[in-house]
């Protein structure tokens, strides 16, 4: 399953190794004002086959009263603070480099206004506004929020837009502290301090250092595993991926985000704490026992040894002082996890157990340091073409991508209306699962392939009965009661699409 692009690109990067290695404190010959993550979210990571929406991080804010425009240019106004919402990506031809550069930008140009009769009239235009190429941005801050006026029964909302080039997750996080009050119009204030370690891998005591040699031997055998990541075997054949895997790709035109129930943190915890595990670990065990209850109910025979895989974005920790900059605190400075998924796990707990052991291997795993190194040091020298297949066939061999972002755990006002619920979103070149935890709810959201995922209602009905059987499996109450958020937007509306 090798291909010439793929095998070229690996050779390139050990040949780029040799020739890095034998520079003594030379400078790099790309200086950029980006990180090479940042460059490819603005220039492209993949080849031209992958006819994907450009890069746009969405999200929605979910309200009981749409907020006024006024009180929404306010809010918005803030995030002119950092240089990455106020300035224009563009082409340095003399330097041949992407950089930040100032521009006209006033905020009209990031607002819009929406009037919709129905709540899942909401749904329809997000679906819709994702597939923006976000031509009309051209030459300035790469944003855009949307008011949703909801004249009929059920929510309003506010859904953004942000271009991956602008940051990461935890930059994200950063914005969001900077545009949501308190009641009583103070700034919120929440610990970052989640947001400031590995996102999906929590902090673990620290142990015996190893010794020179051992460490040696592990970072060799990391360099071996992300240089070969991309030439390794394809996930097996199932229902919740495409079958045509060697041109994978999300089409553009078929995108769409699942919104699961909305599950209270206060449950997810009660499993936590039974099963002795972490909150990720939850959420990643209810969401293979999902994907396999799905694939079960279309058909498929899941034998012993199938090989399904995620990839979890490893957002690197940031200092306090580049938090506190504004020139520093925006960047994507994250990497990849290649994850097992215990697919083949006939139980709700053994599915559980194996997704918390190789969540701990992961806590001592040096695999996304050295991914990170690579990427930025040698990679960044091969031939664009070589860059563009390395991300797609690296991309293409896994299942689905799982990310999980910490919110604030308390109400937040935007514009001055108190946020009821809270989704990010990202269609991807495969499935794509963002979760993020806010005011005591754990909000979930999957972008997926409508040509593959044909029978949405059963993907989410598959959800809520895996966690209704890991609950009753730790002798934890299942009730909708003690399980779902009382404010559950989207979530409300998936539960009534699935009973249909």
């Amino acid at each position: 399953e090798l291909n010439a692009v793929t095998i070229v690109s690996a050779v390139a990067v050990v040949v780029g190794a040799v020739v890095l290695l034998s520079k003594k404190g030379g400078k790099r010959s790309r200086d950029r004002r980006m990180s090479f993550s940042s460059e490819l979210m603005i220039s492209g990571a993949f080849p031209e086959k992958a006819t994907m929406a450009p890069p746009l991080i969405d999200a929605v804010y979910f309200f009981k009263n749409c907020p006024k425009i006024e009180h929404v240019k306010a809010s918005c106004s803030r995030l002119f603070e950092f240089v990455r919402w106020r300035c224009s990506p563009q082409y340095n031809s003399t330097t041949k480099t992407w950089e930040f550069v100032d521009c006209d930008h006033k905020i009209e140009d990031h607002l819009s206004e929406l009037t919709v009769n129905s709540e899942s009239e909401i749904y329809e235009i997000m679906d819709r506004l994702s597939k923006d190429d976000f031509s009309s941005m051209a030459g300035k801050p790469l944003w855009k929020f949307y008011l949703i006026h909801n004249k009929g029964k059920g929510v309003s909302a506010v859904f953004c837009q942000i271009h991956h080039v602008i940051g990461d997750g935890i930059s994200l996080v950063v914005a969001l502290k900077k545009i949501f009050d308190d009641k009583s119009g103070a700034p919120l204030s929440f610990d970052l301090s989640s947001a400031k370690t590995k996102a999906g891998v929590q902090k673990t005591p620290k142990k015996s250092s190893p010794s020179a040699v051992s460490l040696f031997f592990t970072i060799l055998k990391s360099t071996f595993k992300v240089l070969t990541l991309g030439m390794s075997k394809f996930d097996s054949d199932i229902s919740f991926t495409t079958k045509n895997k060697p041109e994978t790709a999300m089409s553009i035109a078929t995108n769409k985000f699942v919104f699961f129930p909305t599950l209270k943190l206060s449950f997810v915890k009660l499993i936590k704490e039974k099963a002795q595990g972490t909150v990720n670990d939850v959420m990643l065990a209810l969401t293979t026992g999902a994907i396999r209850r799905y694939c079960e109910g279309r058909g498929d025979h899941m034998p012993s040894g199938l090989q399904v895989r995620a990839l979890m974005p490893y957002a690197f920790p940031r200092s306090d002082n580049e938090m506190n900059d504004p020139a520093r605190c925006m960047r994507n400075k994250w990497s990849f996890l290649s994850v097992p998924l215990p697919m083949d796990a006939t139980t709700v707990t053994s599915r559980f157990e194996q997704c918390h052991a190789t969540m701990e291997g992961m806590k001592t795993s040096v695999d996304a340091i050295v991914q990170l190194y690579l990427q930025d040091n040698l990679l960044c020298y091969a031939p664009e073409v070589v860059i563009h297949q390395t991300a797609f066939d690296s991309i293409a061999r896994h299942s689905l991508i799982f990310s999980n972002v910490p919110g604030p755990q308390k109400t937040a006002y935007f514009a001055k209306e108190p946020v009821i619920g809270l989704y990010a979103m990202f269609p991807n070149l495969i499935n794509q699962v963002l979760i993020v935890s806010y005011n005591g709810a754990v909000f979930m959201n999957m972008a997926v392939d409508t040509k593959v995922i044909e029978d949405i209602p059963a993907l989410q009905k598959a959800f809520m009965q895996e966690a209704i059987e890991l609950a009753e499996a730790y002798d934890l109450p299942s009730d909708a009661a003690t399980m779902l958020a009382e404010t559950s937007p989207g979530g409300e509306f998936a539960v009534t699409s699935s009973e249909q």
